[in-house]
């Protein structure tokens, strides 16, 4: 990067010498959150992900419903969706508050 600001090299070499960093380097764990991602972890990531394809396939020949994986760009980010929060609430809580809600609440159960 010196060498660019002190004019020894053009822009071209150094986005040439950037885009060839090896994967362990600073830009790569920025690109992946802080973890060291290479390519054979990446790799394996991805067959692992065809395999679980492989199988609703399987599941869907044998005339049932699958439920097809999304894949995850890597392994430790979590699923875009949430459902809900039940904040401080203990499940004894969240339980008595569905059930208080249902429409069988007045009904033996």
């Amino acid at each position: 990067m010196a060498r660019y600001w002190r004019g020894e090299c053009t822009l071209r070499q150094l986005r040439v010498l950037i885009e060839h960093l090896p994967p362990g380097s600073a830009r790569h764990r920025q690109a992946t959150e802080g973890h060291e991602w290479r390519n054979n972890e990446a790799l394996l990531w991805q067959i692992l992900h065809f395999l679980q394809v492989l199988d609703q396939r399987i599941v869907w020949s044998r005339g049932k419903r699958p439920k097809w994986p999304k894949f995850k760009e890597f392994p430790w980010k979590r699923d875009a969706v949430k459902i809900g929060n039940r904040g401080e609430a203990s499940s004894e809580d969240v339980l008595a508050y569905l059930q208080s809600i249902s429409a069988n609440r007045g009904k033996d159960q």
